[in-house]
């Protein structure tokens, strides 16, 4: 399958969660949109951007990156003028995470959501995981 075929393929993985809960959903057609859809809540709108991946950080073997960016030729990090909440779905693993907009600093981010395996640094402490709190968050869009 090839990669436009992939993303395709995650977003029909979402409307159909989101359908589920309950939400009325409308997609955007052709490319031209730093969002895939709009989630509408009881008259909550959302704007939303779907992204995937299958690329585990060899570093570590329990880290998944993600590119969280906007733009074709000069990349930037999302803002609330391009979407609301980016939806993040790891492949191998069948596991989403439901990102607010403002809280993403970075176009690459990692997530964790095997972090119990994940060793501990040299002070002792495990290291930062940032967007932990927001795996399979789907109430947030409510």
């Amino acid at each position: 399958m090839n990669k436009k075929a992939e993303g395709y393929a995650v977003e029909a993985l979402v409307l159909s969660k989101l359908l589920n809960f309950g939400f009325v959903v409308s997609r955007t057609e052709g490319d031209y949109s730093p969002y895939e859809m709009i989630s509408d809540w009881h008259g909550k709108l959302l704007r939303i951007q779907v992204k995937s991946t299958s690329y585990q950080d060899k570093n570590n073997g329990v880290a998944w990156r993600i590119v969280v960016s906007a733009g074709c030729d000069t990349k930037h990090v999302y803002t609330k003028e391009d979407c609301d909440f980016v939806i993040c779905y790891i492949k191998p693993l069948g596991v989403f995470y439901i990102i607010p907009v403002e809280k993403l600093s970075t176009t690459k981010i990692s997530l964790h959501p095997e972090r119990d395996k994940y060793k501990k640094s040299k002070t002792g402490q495990q290291c930062c995981f940032r967007y932990e709190r927001f795996k399979e968050r789907w109430d947030l869009l409510q």
